[in-house]
Order: C-alpha cells, then structure tokens, then sequence
C-alpha cells in the first residue's frame, strides 16, 4: 500500500484590458493517479503564470511559462527531470469570422528547441468553420489543414476532414 500527497492552488484576476493567472501543484514522490496506477506516468508538479493583454483593435497577447518537474521515479536514463516553456502567442480577429494567430514556444529540457506556428482559421456559418496552419521546430516544416463542422442536436451529423504535410532537414 502507498501513500501519496498532492496539493494544488490557482489565482486567476480577468480585467477588460489584462488577465493574469498563477497556478502551481506540488505532487509527493509516491503519488499516484488514477491514469498512473493503471502504467502510465505519474503526474509532475508544475508552476506556471500567465498574462493575457486584450488589446482590441490591435489583437490579443498571450506570455505563457511552465516550469514541470517530474517524479523522480518517473523520469528516464537521459531524460531531464526538470523543463522549463514559455509561450508567447498573438490572436487577431478581422471581419467575417476570420482569425491570424501566431505562437512562439521555447523549451529547455534535454536539449533547447524552439518553434513557430501561423495559422489562419475561417467560420463558415454557425457550426462550419475552416483552418490552415504551418509550423516549424528545429528542422521540421510542416503545413496542416481542416474543416470541421460540430453536430449539436440529435440526428445531425458532423465532419473532420484533415491533412498535413511536412518536411525534415536533415
């Protein structure tokens, strides 16, 4: 029989112009999940914070960071116990249900990566919409595209039609 702790705790403020929100789980080394006991992972701790800035006409601004420590019985010969992310994105709405969004993430674990996502995404009705994006990691390219419709009441039918292509420098 094991014994576990995990302790959580979040503080989030909303304003018109700036959101923040901190939030933090301390996991005990014997800690263990439903999904864990059943083989996978066990939960990490992490500490995080976020600031969200609406800037209406100009878009909206997004700065992320993560810092997640693993259990150390959860981690692997060459693996980092410890990551570090942070993320900064940019959304911008336009007219006719249109959006641009851009993401920037930097992670350090084993080794540092960087990536970039672009993206464009198109509402098509009221349950319709449409996405293109393209991103690159390291030497990886890669451009994805759907169009999704939801199916709300019983009877109706929805759709997920998807495909992608990349690319790897080597």
């Amino acid at each position: 029989k094991r014994r576990g702790k995990l302790f959580g705790a979040s503080f989030e403020s909303i304003g018109k112009l700036a959101s923040v929100r901190l939030e933090a789980r301390k996991v005990g080394e014997n800690f263990d999940d439903l999904a864990s006991v059943s083989g996978d992972r066990p939960p990490p701790s992490f500490i995080s914070a976020s600031l969200n800035l609406d800037l209406n006409s100009i878009g909206n601004f997004r700065l992320t960071a993560i810092r997640q420590t693993k259990q150390r019985r959860a981690v692997s010969i060459g693996e980092a116990r410890r990551s570090d992310i942070v993320t900064a994105s940019y959304r911008k709405s336009f007219r006719r249900g249109i959006n641009l969004f851009v993401d920037a993430t930097h992670q350090r674990a084993e080794r540092r990566s960087n990536s970039i996502l672009f993206g464009l995404s198109a509402q098509f009705g009221a349950r319709a919409n449409g996405q293109v994006n393209v991103s690159k990691q390291g030497g990886q390219t890669q451009l994805n595209a759907g169009l999704y419709r939801l199916d709300a009441l019983p009877g109706e039918v929805g759709y997920a039609l998807t495909g992608g292509t990349g690319t790897i420098d080597q």
